[in-house]
């Protein structure tokens, strides 16, 4: 398959949000989960940052590239769920209308002792499914892994 990448956004130091963190359960009896307070805040501030209009409220002839900067021990599939979610809620899709999704993981360093996440980055792409037959002004790039490089234009795996 191949993809156009139709809009890019990059947030240097801006650390995703892990699914193992995003419940805490007010009653053990029930065990009903509710949303951890550190989850509602950073997705308040996630959703401040984001610009109007960069993704459209219909996903339907879209998809999702994500790239993010985390820690080693951080699973990037946990960070997709909060980072979907978050752009859902601020762009008025639903998330049943992503028709494909390219995920990258790029680990960050630690900076002296600590991880306080200043390398830390979430990059998301708008992307178009493209004819292979399309070759006109837009720069057409077929996925193939490449776990070296932050300059990927597009990203290697996904589900489709």
């Amino acid at each position: 398959m191949q993809v156009k990448i139709l809009k890019t956004l990059v947030m240097s130091e801006t650390s995703p949000f892990s699914t193992n963190s995003l419940y805490w359960t007010q009653d053990v009896k029930s065990q009903r989960k509710t949303w951890s307070n550190n989850y509602k805040h950073w997705r308040k501030l996630l959703r401040k940052k984001l610009p109007t209009g960069f993704l459209p409220s219909n996903m339907k002839n879209y998809g999702l590239g994500i790239e993010v900067g985390i820690r080693e021990e951080f699973d990037i599939d946990n960070t997709l769920k909060s980072l979907i979610d978050a752009l859902q809620e601020k762009y008025g899709f639903n998330d049943s209308e992503i028709n494909y999704l390219y995920a990258k993981k790029f680990i960050t360093t630690k900076k002296g002792d600590h991880h306080d996440g200043s390398r830390d980055f979430i990059k998301i792409h708008l992307l178009e499914k493209v004819s292979l037959k399309q070759t006109s002004d837009a720069t057409v790039i077929e996925l193939e892994p490449d776990n070296d490089s932050r300059e990927m234009a597009a990203l290697q795996g996904g589900y489709y």
